[in-house]
């Protein structure tokens, strides 16, 4: 069975000049093609600009990077100070000195040290000094009140 034995031909036909008939003509080409034309050519200067700024932003970007990895920038390395000498950059400040009293009811001069330990630059190594918490006398102070 084929489309034509139901009997819609007649009225495709019909539809079809209904149709035809509603559409609006179509302009002539010439004058689509001039009413089109400003927007083409903003198009065409938009993508042109498009593609030159790609470009420049990729030839900036390999300059850079040449730049980066040709020319010399220092040795790169860190100094660092050695750990048997003091920093000398660092300030120093005085000893505070307090007075004790002592059993037999006089008053001794100490001074506190803040690193708890004796002078660092001794070749003995000795950091029993005041301060350091341990002491010969049998007292069980630290110097402080």
């Amino acid at each position: 069975m084929s489309p034509d034995d139901f009997g819609f031909e007649p009225l495709d036909d019909e539809l079809g000049r209904r149709l035809r008939g509603a559409a609006p003509a179509a302009p002539g080409t010439e004058s689509a093609l001039t009413a089109l034309r400003p927007r083409f050519e903003r198009a065409r200067r938009r993508r042109r600009a498009a593609v030159t700024g790609a470009w420049g932003v990729g030839a900036l970007s390999a300059l850079a990077l040449v730049l980066t990895f040709a020319l010399p920038g220092g040795d790169g390395s860190v100094r660092i100070p050695p750990a048997s000498q003091p920093d000398r950059s660092t300030t120093t400040t005085p000893e505070a000195t307090t007075t004790t009293s002592t059993p037999d009811g006089g008053t001794t001069p100490t001074t506190e040290d803040d690193h708890g330990g004796g002078d660092p630059d001794e070749p003995d190594g000795d950091n029993s000094g005041p301060g350091s918490g341990s002491s010969g006398s049998g007292s069980s102070g630290s110097g402080s009140d």
